[in-house]
């Protein structure tokens, strides 16, 4: 059932609520509409019976004194009221024919009033009344039958009138009709005794069933009347008392007691019948006039009756159905007050689920549940209006935040390519440094080359000198001016030597300036190289972050890595030359400052030849000594000639490689240079992060080595947030996030912090939104990658 209400619109609810209990009200209205009615149609038979009863009081009346007639003729035997009982007889038939009228006119009402076995009784007497005048009027039948017959059908009559108690439940009118009903009976018992009255004073004496029946009328009267003295009115009673009095009542009550006394005294006093039915029918007329009072005062109980039972019927049903039509009117009107606001509610809501924020909420003054309701609209609606405000704001930083991270990468790639274009230049530079330092060093290679096989012709030369010398020691003494000719040839020789070996072991040093230089180039461009491997590195980071947008960007990336493999691979075997070179150098100057030792020796040899050419003779010996060992140099020094030769010849030869190696490092530098250019353009609209990073201020405590530190979130992402915290944090180190928004608290690392500005960055250990109105996507790939690489991480 609820089921099926909550399917069915409040109009119908409202509706269906109030037309329970309206289902009641009109029930219980038309309950008390038919109780009216019922009561109306009870008060309108007791009018009818009411007017009625006239009718058949003057029937009674007539039939009453045809009765008290009909006993005075049949006692007298006929003597008396011979004349008058016919006339009494057509009164008794008109009364009679009224009466008859009556029944036939309202049989129906008659008949739900109850009256059918007292009509049924009453016509079976008066259809015998014929029969029994002829049997009256012929002296058959005694007095007492006589009055039984009329006695009975009188009886029948009042029975009618009687059932009007029946009929009516009102209090006044059943006052009323039992004082109406106490008055026919005391007029009815008046009657009676009016009969044995007759007989008695008709016969001149009482008989003694005569004599008890008139006693008992009396006593019955005065019962009567002592019934309708307690339920009269006031004014009945004064109408009765002031009616029911004079001569004639007086006169009744003279011979009443006469006839009481007739028993004791054995008289009557020569009372006439006549006369006692004269004085007492006068009395019964004057009962017939506080009669008809009675009933007048019943007629008009009746009729007020009749009255307010119509009012209270026309009130009622008036009443229910303005109940009945103010409370549809009501249910209308409050269905109204409920349904309407209710549906500009609905209206508002439709409107701001289209997205129209402009509408106006209606009600929001009302103090009932549509007001609230009302009420929390208009928050929604200002909510919503506050969203679509943070959503141009949002979008509006959003497209702000991508400009400035195309402009910030649009830096990076012009600070990149300046940077690079500046080292590549340079390497460029040095690399064609090294190839001219590379050629001098063969150049001046092959010039010690030369040099030296012009030492080794001179050292040859002066071996075979100074084996002549030593050969011709002997002859000095007589050849001193050809020894100290000789002698300075030598000296001469020995210095071109010197000078030549000072200028190949300058060359040398140069050689192996130069190689130092060619190192820290080589140096210089391995760092390059490294940096630019790593630049790669990061560019195919980045590459993989952007996904499809950055697929050429990923190609370029690996093409750049890759070259930059190749250039510290030649940079390292250039390297190695070098530092054979450097090796070969080094060993070279070496021997060419022997060879200048050697050099220097033999010159000063020649000059103590020259300066001991006086001592020549003295010296001799000395001088073959002096000649032996300078041959022995003189080979010493052809056989380190032949060395530098050899070490020239292989400088020369490293020469030619770091020549080469120089020119495919320069070819290199500018593919790297063309590679870069094409990178840093094509990382302009590379969105370097992986995730939205949103500033906010949020309280936070953080939990790190069983420490709780309380501090700010300065702005978050779904991987990870900035602190602003005071306290020691080490990279790496586990620590837990309470986040003032967050249900469960969030869990994370150290990736650093700065002292100094108090600043905190942590990595989550699952991504997720913090407090956003975004979805956290979780990208175990790339959490991974994060996980494992800080150069990511950082960026």
């Amino acid at each position: 059932m609820w089921h099926f209400l909550e399917n069915k619109q409040i109009r119908f609810r409202i509706g269906l609520a109030v037309f329970l209990p309206l289902i009641v009200l009109v029930g219980l209205s038309a309950y008390q509409v038919n109780v009216k009615l019922a009561e109306t149609r009870r008060i309108d038979r007791l009018s009818a019976l009411v007017d009625l009863a006239p009718v058949i009081s003057s029937l009674i009346h007539e039939l009453q004194k045809e009765r008290g007639m009909s006993a005075g003729f049949i006692s007298s035997k006929g003597a008396k009221f011979a004349d008058d009982i016919p006339a009494q007889r057509q009164h008794s038939d008109g009364a009679l024919t009224a009466v008859n009228a009556a029944f036939a006119g309202d049989a129906a009402g008659l008949s739900e009033s109850g009256l059918s076995p007292f009509i049924r009784d009453a016509r079976q007497g008066l259809d015998q009344l014929p029969a029994m005048r002829k049997r009256i009027s012929s002296l058959e039948l005694p007095v007492k039958d006589a009055a039984a017959y009329y006695t009975g059908t009188i009886a029948s009559l009042l029975g009618m009138i009687e059932q009007l108690a029946v009929v009516s439940d009102q209090p006044r009118v059943s006052r009323a009709v039992v004082a109406y009903m106490a008055l026919l009976r005391a007029k009815e018992a008046a009657g009676l005794q009016r009969a044995m009255g007759a007989a008695g004073f008709g016969a001149g004496k009482f008989e003694h069933d005569v004599y008890v029946r008139f006693l008992a009328m009396i006593a019955r009267q005065e019962t009567y009347f002592e019934q309708f003295h307690r339920f009269a009115s006031d004014a009945a009673q004064k109408f009765l008392s002031d009616t029911v009095s004079g001569p004639a009542v007086d006169e009744v009550a003279r011979m009443q007691r006469v006839a009481v006394d007739s028993l004791r005294t054995g008289t009557t006093e020569g009372i006439q019948a006549g006369d006692w039915f004269k004085q007492i029918t006068a009395k019964i007329d004057l009962l017939r006039l506080a009669e008809e009072f009675q009933n007048n005062e019943l007629r008009q109980i009746t009729q007020e009756l009749r009255a307010d039972a119509r009012y209270d019927f026309n009130a009622i049903l008036i009443g229910a159905t303005i109940i009945a039509l103010m409370t549809i009117g009501f249910a209308l009107a409050m269905a109204r007050t409920v349904t309407a606001p209710i549906s500009a509610i609905v209206a508002t809501i439709r409107r701001l689920s289209e997205g129209d924020t402009d509408v106006k909420v209606v009600g929001a003054n009302r103090r009932d549940e549509i007001g609230a309701i009302a009420r929390a609209l208009k928050v929604f609606r200002d909510n919503a209006v506050e969203k679509v405000r943070l959503e141009g704001e949002r979008q509006e930083t959003e497209a702000r935040n991508l400009a400035d991270r195309n402009n910030a990468v649009m830096e990076m790639a012009n600070r990149i390519e300046r940077e690079t274009k500046d080292s590549v230049t340079h390497v460029q530079d040095e690399a064609k440094r090294m190839a001219g330092v590379s050629a001098e060093m063969s150049r001046l290679t092959e010039q010690t080359g030369v040099n030296a096989q012009h030492v080794a012709a001179a050292s040859n030369e002066m071996l075979t000198i100074a084996e002549t010398v030593a050969a011709a020691a002997e002859e000095l003494a007589a050849s001193s001016d050809d020894i100290r000719r000789l002698a300075s040839t030598v000296g001469d020789i020995s210095r071109s030597a010197t000078g030549e070996a000072q200028r190949a072991a300058q060359t040398i040093s140069t050689l192996v300036e130069a190689a130092n230089n060619v190192g820290s180039v080589l140096d210089l461009i391995k760092e390059i190289a490294d940096k630019t491997n790593l630049l790669a590195l990061n560019a195919t980071i980045e590459a993989a972050r952007a996904g499809e947008a950055g697929r050429g960007f990923a190609v370029v990336a690996t093409e750049v890595k890759m070259l930059a493999d190749q250039t510290a691979k030649a940079t390292d075997k250039i390297n190695s030359q070098v530092h054979g070179m450097r090796v070969a150098s080094s060993d070279s100057a070496t021997a060419i400052k022997e060879v200048s030792r050697v050099i220097d020796e033999v010159a000063q040899i020649a000059s103590d030849v020259v300066s001991s050419v006086e001592q020549q003779r003295e010296a001799t010996q000395e001088i073959s000594v002096n000649m032996q060992q300078n041959a022995q140099s003189s080979r010493e020094v052809t056989e380190r000639i032949s060395d530098v030769s050899d070490a020239a010849k292989a400088s020369s030869e490293l020469a030619g490689g770091v020549l080469q190696t120089s020119e495919a490092l320069q070819a290199s530098v500018a593919a790297l240079r063309q590679t870069i250019n094409h990178m840093t353009r094509a990382s302009a609209g590379a969105d370097r992060r992986e995730s939205e990073r949103r500033d906010v201020n949020l309280p936070v405590t953080v939990v790190a080595g069983g420490a709780r530190v309380d501090g700010r979130v300065a702005n978050i992402s779904a991987g990870g947030a900035s602190i602003a915290v005071q306290g020691k944090f080490s990279p790496g180190e586990a620590l837990t996030l309470q986040i003032t928004g967050e249900s469960k608290p969030i869990t994370g690392k150290v990736v650093t912090y700065r002292p100094d500005e108090a600043r905190l960055h942590v990595q989550f250990d699952q991504a997720r939104a913090i407090g956003a109105d975004k979805p956290a996507i979780e990208d175990p790939a790339l959490k991974e990658k994060n996980s494992g690489n800080p150069i990511a991480r950082a960026a």
